[in-house]
């Protein structure tokens, strides 16, 4: 199979692609971030998903991850979420591609007020992502599905990574009082592949939760703290949003799958990979410090 994965550098990009490579699938990998280059059956594709408008070649599967969440940049964001999957799904429709479109549901009801603009704009292109999705597999016959990957965590994304770092360098970790539902990135990328792989009349756009097992932001961070022997220091910040709660009865219904990784599982997975990372990097400014020499 010919296979299009989007955001393509992201920790579930790379998941993604690993896998279906290992499966025999030739990747087109694509991202800004990327350089133009061909390895093996993976060919890396440096292009802004605002500008993807066509492929020459082939293309069965497309994995669209749209997970463009940065405040900062809520034009950007936005734009990216909707005119961006909406370029995917185009490509979708004349390749006649099976299409899975991944995102980030912790965006959901982030914003108290309406003024809250930049929030909610990012919350509202993420929503308007999946309705177009629908609309494509309704309208247009594009054979669609839908996955809200909830708290998803890598060797560098994730709420998970993000806490054992601040940790393990004994920086002051703040979280909000709501809960969270980590999956661990590979576990992700294999429900989401069951997913594309599902022949489920009831799997077709309508979204379904990739999420782990409940626990509450400031339990990670003390397992964090407990597990590196860390002196952070912990602040709870209260919220006050209704945050998004995913369900994961359906996954478990339709794609047989179910987490595996406990949180502490889980931990241990990205400390050995942050461990193995700061000690890779101290190596190499030892080596420049004595090439300098």
């Amino acid at each position: 199979m010919k296979v299009l994965v989007t955001n393509a550098s992201s920790d579930l990009g790379l998941s993604l692609i690993q896998s279906l490579t290992k499966s025999g699938n030739e990747v087109y990998a694509v991202d800004e971030h990327l350089i133009n280059l061909r390895v093996k059956n993976i060919t890396f594709i440096q292009e802004d998903i605002m500008n993807l408008h066509h492929v020459n070649d082939r293309i069965d599967q497309i994995y669209h991850i749209s997970s463009n969440l940065d405040e900062n940049h809520p034009v950007e964001s936005a734009l990216k979420n909707s005119f961006g999957t909406l370029n995917v799904l185009r490509i979708a429709n004349v390749k006649r591609a099976r299409i899975v479109l991944i995102t980030d549901p912790s965006v959901y009801q982030m914003y108290e007020i309406p003024s809250e603009t930049s929030k909610a704009s990012i919350e509202k292109s993420v929503l308007f992502a999946e309705a177009l999705t629908a609309a494509y597999y309704k309208e247009k016959g594009v054979d669609a599905r839908i996955a809200r990957a909830c708290d998803v965590y890598g060797p560098t994304q994730g709420i998970v990574t993000d806490i054992a770092k601040l940790s393990m360098k004994n920086l002051e970790i703040q979280v909000d009082d709501e809960d969270a539902y980590p999956c661990y990135v590979e576990e992700a990328s294999t429900a989401i592949i069951k997913l594309m792989q599902s022949d489920d009349q009831d799997v077709k756009a309508r979204p379904i939760d990739i999420c782990g097992y409940k626990i509450d932001k400031e339990g990670i961070a003390k397992l964090a703290k407990k597990m590196l022997n860390s002196q952070s220091k912990i602040t709870v910040v209260k919220n006050g949003r209704k945050a998004y709660r995913p369900n994961a009865e359906l996954a478990k219904k339709l794609l047989k799958w179910e987490p595996h990784y406990e949180i502490k599982e889980g931990l241990e997975i990205i400390i050995k990979s942050l461990r193995a990372g700061d000690k890779s990097e101290r190596l190499g400014r030892v080596k420049r410090k004595n090439n300098a020499m």
